[in-house]
């Protein structure tokens, strides 16, 4: 499948952000550790970048699972963490690359999970099951590989919680873990967050239904059973629901983040236009953050001016969103 250059170069750096501000020494004690190495002397952790460097424990290996085409694929993730921090109960933001389902790596949103880092937050890179079925990716096996990708997300998540009940070898606190996708990645964790049942499947989109219950069910078995794939919001950078009636009373809240001239993925309903890929019916982020307010569920909406389907991984007033969503929801 050739797939235009744009989409591949897909460009991360972050800029400098500003938020609130709170006086505190250089070296910071308090319930989630010590912060040192410092760059400001009026800085408060997970609202301001206190940490001067990170760490990354690469290729941490989280699962397995067959793809679409029944091949076996090792499920690994790279770990950013703050340097010399004590904290032992950090929230923890699990980021979701895109690229079309078919491209892409957990070294992606490297840049991101750095940054993220720099907040004192633990930030996991993970992979996923890439499309290697028949092209083009009729919408059939569109819905089969949101699944496998959301099974795979999922197993992310009882990966850390497995290791805080048996070993806490990564310092995270399992009741404040965070999804963060873009593009593709943002379609799946938004399907993780609120396609969530078997039932609401069922109401909204019975076609989907066999496809769920003949590939492993929503949990799947990509790793790490027994334990808990609830996470306690998502941040949605240029993705779609199927529906967005997925969303609905009781759901987990969401930051919904895009461009107001994205030409790939619709800001409201309409159509995903996009080689190899048949046409199919979205709802993006402004559908599904109206859907939010009319089921009660808390939604924050930022459309970027002029911004494309990639502005909102370089734009700095959507970075200070999502810290502050992160901050407001720890």
């Amino acid at each position: 499948m050739k797939i235009p250059a744009l989409i591949i170069s897909i460009v991360l750096p972050f800029l400098g952000l500003f938020s609130c501000k709170k006086d505190i020494t250089n070296t910071q004690q308090s319930s989630t550790g010590t912060v040192t190495g410092t760059t400001n002397a009026s800085t408060l952790r997970y609202q301001d970048s206190v940490f001067s460097s990170t760490n990354v424990i690469s290729n941490i290996n989280f699962g397995s699972a067959k793809t679409l085409a029944g091949n076996p694929e090792n499920l690994l993730l790279d770990l950013y963490v703050p340097n010399n921090d004590t904290a032992r109960h950090r929230p923890l933001v699990i980021l979701v690359f895109g690229g079309g389902f078919t491209m892409g790596d957990k070294t992606t949103l490297s840049n991101l999970g750095k940054r993220f880092a720099s907040y004192g937050y633990a930030a996991a890179c993970t992979s996923y099951r890439l499309y290697d079925g028949p092209n083009p990716m009729t919408n059939t096996n569109l819905k089969k590989q949101i699944l496998l990708d959301i099974q795979d997300i999922k197993a992310t998540v009882r990966f850390f919680k497995k290791d805080a009940s048996q070993f806490g070898t990564y310092g995270i606190d399992t009741n404040k873990i965070f999804l963060l996708g873009h593009s593709a990645g943002s379609m799946i964790v938004l399907h993780e967050a609120y396609m969530n049942s078997l039932n609401k499947i069922k109401q909204i989109d019975s076609a989907f239904l066999p496809i769920v219950q003949g590939n492993g069910g929503l949990e799947g078995n990509s790793g790490n059973p027994g334990y808990s794939s609830k996470v306690k919001g998502v941040i949605n950078l240029s993705g779609a629901l199927l529906f967005k009636n997925y969303v609905q009373t009781g759901d987990i809240p969401g930051l919904h983040i895009y461009g107001t001239e994205d030409n790939i993925l619709p800001a409201g309903d309409g159509t995903l236009v996009f080689p190899g890929i048949n046409p199919i019916s979205l709802s993006g982020s402004l559908s599904i953050n109206n859907q939010s307010g009319a089921v009660g569920v808390k939604s924050t909406l930022y459309g970027i001016p002029k911004g494309d389907h990639f502005s909102p991984l370089t734009n700095n007033t959507a970075f200070t969103d999502m810290i502050g969503f992160l901050y407001q929801n720890i």
